[in-house]
This record gives C-alpha cells, structure tokens and sequence, in this order.
C-alpha cells in the first residue's frame, strides 16, 4: 500500500498484525491481552487524511493488560516490542515524526484506563458522572479497532455504545430548552440591523439542531473539527444541512428566519420518526404570536391552541423514569 491510500487504521492494523503480534508471540506467548487503537487520534474517529499526517500520525498499537501482568510485564514488554519495532514501518517513521507526542506502541492497564473515566467501573456510573465526561472523550473510547481482544474490552465498549435512554432523552430535552431561550433573538436583533448578532445566536440554534440530532441517532457529538463533518454521516443529516447552511451564510435575518423555520420542521419529523413527539402535533410558528413579534419558533405562549415549546419539552421529559435524572436541572 503506498503513502497515499493508507489510513491511519489501515497502517495501526498491519502494524499489529506484521510487528507486534509476532513479536508477543515468539517470547510472551502465553500472555493475555487486548490490542487496538482507540481514544485520541482522528484516525480513530475515520476523520483522517493527507493533512492529518503532518502530526501525531504514523505506526501505533495500545496494548491492554490485566492488572497483575501489567505490574510484572510492562516494562519488559516495552523493551520488546520496542526492539522490534523498525525505525520505519511501510514508509511512515515509528517515532520523532512531526508534533512530537506520538508513542508508537504503549503498555496500558485496562482497569485503570475505564476507571480513569469517573472513577468508578463501567455499568456503576451516575447520571451525573456520566455527564463529567467529554462527549469527545466517550466517542473516542468506541471509536477505533480493536485487533485482538483476551480481556474482554469490546464488551466495555458496547456498555459505553450511548448514553443510557433516559439521560439521552434528557440531554435532547435540554437542547430544546437552550433553543427556547434564544429562538426569538435572531429576529430581534436583525430587526435592529445587527445582522452580525442575529447570526451569531443563528449559529448556536444551528448548533443545538445538530446536537439534537447526534442525540435521537444515539451517537456521541464528537468536539468542533470534527462535530460537522461527523455530523453529516448521520442518517437523514443531508436533507437539513442546505438549510443549516442557509442560516449560518444568509446576511439578512428574514432569510436566516427561513432557513430555521425549515430546520425545524425537519427535527420534528426526526422526533415524530423516533416516538419522541406525538405525530402532527407541534409546528413552527412565530415564538410570541401577534403583537408585531417577529421571529419563528416553536411558540412560547398557547396561542390559537398551538402547542408551546413548554409542552414539546415536557412530553420528552415525561418519558424518563430515572428519578435522579428528572432531578438534574432543565
């Protein structure tokens, strides 16, 4: 394979299989182990490319002990498997490549790699403590391959797969409160010519829609450079970006009103698609009614028998039974 069709998964991959396995094998071969890449890297989340190599990119393996061989283990392993690791593994170097943090093969403990989480063993964590840890963080822990797995890693993988539904559906009904709080500004603002204002808060509408919309999918929403490019292999994601460009490059409010107006009607049908909202039942209107209010939304106020974004967020939130859940805040 030349430099350039080679992935970052693809190069881990025959680094395993051509240096690090055979070499475990000939002096170590009754060890237990998990090997794989997972956790940081964009080529863990599939997102690499060309420019992707100039740092923190090249041949790389993790190694997963139990806890009592990676206390007697480690550090011969380390000498081994560095010993055998050639200073260059199918034209990439294993080691001083650009960017300076990249350890071609580490020796982990995979207890204490979950525990360093939330402190507490995968299936054990609290609403709460599911919540310290950075989406990005828990993509990453999914995301990648694994080789060869003795120590039953991919069976943690699978328990941190998504959120729990209820904390899921808490984490949707939440987008929508942040949508409340700010879907009349955009108008607002643009009616008092501050254009740059409107797209602003347009942005972070644009933004919970998106967040919205990992979340009914069950998927982690991966940190900024990646979070639009992930978000377009979500199933469905292409029929809204056009209108979530449009509220993002429209330079006046009516237009970027237009655009949202039309995402919203596309996150109702995903929730309607989902059995997250009754069918038929909520519709984009302006958020205050009459009165020379401006702005669309899902309205605040029970006008014309309309359905408030009050009544949106409570029959999402009425489907959680988790009790410490129904605490969190709105």
């Amino acid at each position: 394979m030349g430099q350039q069709m080679i992935t970052g998964l693809d190069l881990a991959r025959a680094f395993y299989r051509e240096i690090v396995s055979p070499a475990i094998a000939a002096n170590e071969a009754d060890l237990r182990y998990t090997a794989g890449i997972v956790g940081a890297g964009s080529e863990v989340l599939r997102c690499d490319d060309e420019l992707s190599r100039d740092h923190d990119w090249g041949p790389r393996c993790q190694i997963y002990l139990q806890p009592s061989d990676f206390k007697r283990k480690k550090s011969g392993l380390e000498v081994l498997l560095n010993a055998a690791a050639p200073a260059v593994f199918r034209g990439w170097p294993t080691a001083n490549i650009p960017g300076g943090r990249h350890v071609p093969i580490q020796i982990l403990n995979m207890d204490e790699y979950f525990l360093s989480l939330t402190g507490a063993p995968v299936g054990d964590w609290s609403p709460v403590e599911w919540l310290t840890i950075h989406e990005h963080h828990l993509l990453g822990v999914i995301s990648g391959e694994l080789f060869r797995d003795d120590l039953g890693m991919q069976d943690l993988r699978d328990k941190l797969a998504f959120y729990p539904d209820d904390l899921r559906l808490y984490l949707i009904a939440a987008e929508w409160k942040k949508i409340e709080q700010e879907q009349a500004f955009p108008a607002r603002a643009g009616m008092l010519g501050a254009e740059a204002g409107s797209a602003i808060v347009g942005a972070r509408l644009a933004e919970s829609a998106m967040r919205i919309w990992f979340y009914v999918h069950r998927q982690y929403p991966p940190y900024s450079k990646w979070f639009g490019v992930k978000f377009l292999n979500l199933p469905g994601a292409e029929t809204v970006n056009k209108s979530l460009l449009g509220m993002l490059s429209s330079s006046s409010w009516q237009k970027r009103d237009e655009h949202w107006s039309t995402v919203l009607r596309h996150l109702l049908s995903l929730h309607e698609e989902h059995g997250l909202l009754a069918a038929g039942r909520y519709k984009p209107a302006r958020v205050y009614g009459g009165g020379g209010r401006f702005g669309t939304g899902i309205p605040e106020l029970p006008e014309d028998g309309m359905p408030t974004m009050g009544e949106l967020m409570d029959e999402i939130r009425n489907a959680i039974t988790d009790q410490e859940i129904l605490r969190l805040p709105k």
